[in-house]
């Protein structure tokens, strides 16, 4: 990825207070501790998919990916949110969605998991 590429959140002043802003703060900060306890989400991702197939092998019609569990879990939550609407469940929506991004279009790098460089956005039919 080119330097250009490269995108940083930029908020201005207007929308620093906003509650939409406030959420995906909440969102970055959720996501940062939940990948030092579980992971990557593509790891994390595979091992319970892995999980699933193994203890309900009937269940599914065809192997499951990272991505369809990131779609999973945003079902679960948002059935969840029809019971009981909750602020976190916005929370965790917002970070289900960034999962997902992250496990169906960023290419992870051996440099990048020695932390040498950051990887790259990657659109569909990218190999």
């Amino acid at each position: 990825m080119e330097a250009d590429e490269h995108h940083e959140a930029k908020v201005d002043r207007h929308e620093a207070g906003s509650p939409r802003t406030d959420l995906l703060l909440r969102t970055i900060a959720a996501v940062a501790r939940r990948g030092r306890t579980y992971g990557p989400p593509g790891e994390h991702f595979a091992r319970t998919v892995a999980a699933a197939q193994a203890l309900m092998p009937d269940l599914f019609a065809r192997q499951v990916t990272p991505a369809d569990w990131a779609k999973l879990m945003l079902i679960d939550k948002l059935a969840r949110d029809a019971e009981r609407p909750k602020l976190d469940t916005c929370i965790d929506l917002a970070g289900y969605a960034a999962c997902l991004a992250e496990v169906r279009h960023w290419r992870w790098t051996k440099e990048t998991l020695a932390g040498d460089q950051l990887g790259g956005w990657i659109e569909e039919g990218e190999a």
